[in-house]
């Protein structure tokens, strides 16, 4: 059974995108799935390079917020990505995310290499092809069940 946490943001400030990710941690125990010293992968779901406003992708408000929090419960980030057009380093660009980043000492990870990953028990499709980089993280975020 999935469940769904939701917090409310009535703006993109980042000190309510913080709050609010920070009750979503809170609520679904979140914190107790990741350990400190773990590498954690954030995949924003970049489509192209474009601005926030654009509302194309993850905003870069919770990229930043999610990349702090992961980074206070002692979690090694970095920011990884194949997106549909462009490059990565293009649409952290676009969102003013090069220097935040750097800042806070995460790198970008660019999706380059595809890799087949088996899939156990699957009976007609045995692997699927995913980026190689993945596998050097212990967790992925958002990832789905």
């Amino acid at each position: 059974m999935s469940r769904v946490f939701f917090a409310e943001c009535r703006s993109y400030r980042p000190e309510e995108v913080s709050a609010g990710l920070k009750r979503i941690f809170s609520r679904s125990e979140i914190s107790r799935v990741f350990r400190s010293g773990e590498k954690v992968l954030v995949k924003p779901n970049f489509l192209i390079p474009a601005e926030d406003e654009r509302a194309v992708t993850t905003h870069s408000a919770v990229v930043l917020g999610l990349c702090r929090i992961l980074l206070d419960s002692g979690c090694r980030v970095a920011v990884g990505e194949s997106p549909g057009m462009g490059t990565l380093s293009a649409c952290l660009s676009r969102q003013g995310l090069v220097e935040p980043l750097k800042k806070l000492g995460v790198r970008a990870v660019g999706f380059t290499v595809p890799k087949p990953f088996p899939l156990p028990g699957g009976r007609i499709v045995k692997s699927v092809p995913l980026a190689a980089e993945i596998a050097e993280f212990d967790a992925v975020v958002p990832r789905r069940n």
